[in-house]
């Protein structure tokens, strides 16, 4: 379904971004497994030049730090967690626009 999807996004010159963020409950359970399963899909996107984000590193930073980022359903980010979204959006839109125009 990636693949199509990233088909149909380069038919219609539209770049694809791959956002790698987790729910609250799903940080619980991720251990040592999250960095070999990021590295391959990492890995996999950019084989098929799709764009990746990984926004856990900075989330799991946040929530060492005390910062609450989801609501009570543990499911949908909160303000602060909408935040770390934005700030990586940002930072990696910046490098992306960045080495663009130095071509």
């Amino acid at each position: 379904m990636l693949i199509q999807t990233a088909d149909r996004c380069t038919q219609q010159h539209i770049q694809l971004l791959v956002i790698g963020c987790v729910n609250s409950y799903q940080n619980k359970l991720i251990s040592i497994q999250y960095k070999a399963v990021n590295k391959l899909l990492r890995q996999y996107l950019q084989q098929k030049g799709i764009h990746y984000i990984d926004v856990f590193p900075a989330m799991e930073a946040k929530k060492a730090a005390g910062e609450l980022l989801f609501l009570e359903d543990n499911y949908h980010l909160s303000t602060a967690g909408h935040a770390v979204l934005a700030e990586e959006l940002y930072r990696s839109s910046s490098k992306t626009v960045h080495a663009l125009t130095s071509l």
